[in-house]
Parts: C-alpha cells; structure tokens; sequence
C-alpha cells in the first residue's frame, strides 16, 4: 500500500540507527562503514532548505498551471459550481498522478515536490467534491466524503499531517453522528469524546508494536498524541463549560464531581505513567495536562491575586526544573538532560546488531524497533524538517 521503496525505507531505517548509535561510540568506524554500504538508499531527499525551495517551487507551477486552465475555462462560460467542481477533480487526479510519478520513476521521498503535490492533490480531490454538490448537503455529507481521500493518502504516502486532518475528520463524524441525538448531545459529549480518544490511543499503541506496520510508526505517534490530548479536552472541567455554552446554552455540567475529579486525576496518571513506562509522550503530554489543570483551577477559583499567584507558581516550577536538572545529570535514570539524545532513532536490538557487524554478517531488521524522526511527509523516515 505504501508508495515507497520497502526495501529502501527499511535501509534507511537501519542506517538511521546505525548512525545514532555510531555517534555514541557503540559502533566502531568499521562496522559504520560497512552498514553504510551493506544497506543502499536510493532515494532523492534534499536538505531542509532545498526541501522548502523545491516546495515552493511546486506550488508556484501547480498554481499556474491550475490558473490558467481555470481562465481558459471561465473564458468558455465553464463556471457553474458543478463543473468547476469537476474540472477541480480532474486536477487533483492529474496531480496525484504527477506525485506517483516523482516517486515511483524519480524516487522522491521527502524531497519537497511529493509534499506539495500530496497536500495540493487531495485538497483538489476534497474541494472538487464539495464544488460538484454545491455545498447543499449536510457537514457530515462532506466529512465523509472527505475522510477516504485523508486515510488513503496518510497511509499510501505515510504522511503525518494528512493522518492528524484524517484523526479531526472522523472525530467530526462522530461528533454529528451524535448531535443528531438533540437532547442526549450535551450529556453524551465529554463521554464520547473519552471512548473515542481512548479506542484510537490503544489501537495506535498496539499497532506501533508490530514489525508490519514500522513504515507508519510516525503517524501512529501522531494518533497517540492526538488521543492523549483529547481524553484529557473530553473530561476537562473548563472545556466542558465553554463548550457547552457555545453549543447548547448550557451554564451547568452534569456530574461535576466526576469531571473535576478527571480534570486533576488524569495529568498525574499521564505523568506516572510517562515515568514508569520511560515513555517520554505520556511524559510531555501529560506535564501540557497539568498546566491546564492549574488554568482551570484558576479561573474558577481566585485565591490570590494573579500577580501572586504567577510569581508562587513561576518560583515554585523555577526551583522544580532546578532540582530535576541537577538531578537528571549526575545519570543513574532511564531519562536524560542531554540535548542529542533527544528525537533520536533507538535501535532496541543494537546488540544483534553489533554482533552481526562483527562478523561481517548483514543484519535485517528486528521486531520491536521504534524508529524516531521526520515531522511532515517522510513517515519517520529520519531528519527533523
């Protein structure tokens, strides 16, 4: 299903490693070498700055081209909303066949052009599709319409942004899936939310286990991340009352107790959690919790002026960060204070690595890699763009 060379991803996988590994002196020069050349990556990924240039170079050709064929078409009277909407169609597939080509035949990956034509090309296929319904139908109508064209292209192209609008997409389904239900919404919300966020995080986390699906690792981080965040926005005591004023009127929330409880109890979950598991998203996410839980506890509690109340917080979270430092750089933990160990690729069979360099033997890799890197169009490939 994936657009890329297999053989090529999983190389430069395990060169990525290798490098990290090599950078901590647990791979000597020799055996660097040898994995450099044992493992070939014929892909075309430019650095950072010729990925941007390239990018906006794309985006300037697609657009004139797209400009031009849409005056021509206006020139022939071609502008109802359905035949736009078709036309739109038409380019969206003519783009995508162009990103099947720079990565098929050019082998692109990452390059700047496969992004730009992935975003393009499906925001032409969705836009089209509203354009050729004349935006009559319901939102749930278009969500659906638009979610095939999200998950195919997250996944073929394992893309992480295209996999966060896919993840927004279909919580949107549910969310008007239940809001036809007009007087259970407003008691039904914070607890849909939960199940939801809760169901995606666990089959994300699941999944990530698997040798099979190592190509999408960074997109399921992306679905993990997304869930922490939103179990923790569902049960939120601050959110639920804006929210339930914006959408109902409602000034009162149900089970008060239950939610301000949830609001407390779950950062510290996530924290203890990230700490015993060594998890450092659990971690992070669940330190962004605790801030919105201090927020919320203040905006419907004022205890003391904000101005105290800000210099108590910032001494107390100065002296905390202090200690933790100090503490984190004498070693001894699972968690590091050093910068290049952070967003590296780490290879849970180094081991079996070493010992198969070694010998001179070529090494395949092992069930249980966590690979780390790449932000937007590139799947963990490798490289922070």
């Amino acid at each position: 299903m994936i657009a890329y060379n297999r053989q090529w991803l999983d190389a430069l996988q395990v060169r990525d490693a290798a490098a990290f590994w090599h950078g901590k002196h647990l791979l000597n020069d020799e055996a660097w070498q040898a994995i450099r050349h044992g493992y070939h990556v014929g892909f075309y990924s430019p650095n950072v700055f010729i990925r941007i240039g390239l990018g906006i170079f794309c985006f300037i050709l697609v657009g004139g081209v797209a400009g031009l064929a849409a005056l021509a078409f206006s020139v022939l009277s071609l502008d109802s909303l359905p035949v736009t909407g078709t036309l739109l169609f038409l380019f969206g597939v003519c783009t995508l066949a162009a990103l099947e080509f720079f990565v098929r035949s050019r082998h692109h990956h990452g390059s700047g052009i496969d992004d730009v034509l992935l975003y393009i090309g499906a925001s032409q296929l969705i836009g089209g599709l509203c354009l050729i319904f004349s935006f009559s139908e319901e939102p749930l109508f278009y969500c659906c319409l638009a979610l095939p064209i999200l998950v195919i292209g997250a996944i073929r192209y394992a893309d992480t942004l295209l996999t966060a609008l896919a993840y927004c997409c279909l919580l949107a389904i549910v969310c008007l899936i239940a809001n036809e239900i007009n007087f259970l919404m407003p008691q039904v919300l914070p607890f849909l939310g939960i199940l939801f966020s809760g169901a995606a995080y666990w089959l994300a986390r699941t999944q990530k286990q698997k040798m099979s699906w190592r190509f999408w690792s960074a997109n399921l981080r992306v679905v993990e991340t997304m869930s922490l965040i939103l179990l923790y926005l569902s049960g939120n005591f601050w959110t639920l009352q804006y929210v339930g004023e914006e959408l109902s009127g409602l000034y009162s929330i149900s089970f008060p107790w239950f939610f301000w409880a949830f609001t407390f109890a779950i950062p510290a979950l996530y924290v203890w959690f990230g700490l015993r598991r060594k998890d450092r998203l659990l971690l992070g996410v669940g330190l962004g919790c605790v801030a919105m839980a201090v927020f919320t506890f203040r905006y419907f509690f004022h205890l003391m002026p904000l101005a105290g109340a800000s210099t108590l917080s910032g001494a107390f979270l100065f002296a905390l960060a202090y200690l933790c430092i100090r503490r984190l750089k004498k070693g001894g933990l699972p968690f590091t204070y050093n910068a290049e160990d952070a967003e590296k690729p780490m290879f849970s069979d180094a081991e079996a690595l070493l010992a198969a360099q070694a010998f001179g033997a070529k090494t395949e890799p092992a069930d249980g890699i966590s690979f780390g890197g790449g932000k937007f169009g590139g799947g963990g490939a490798g490289g922070d763009y």
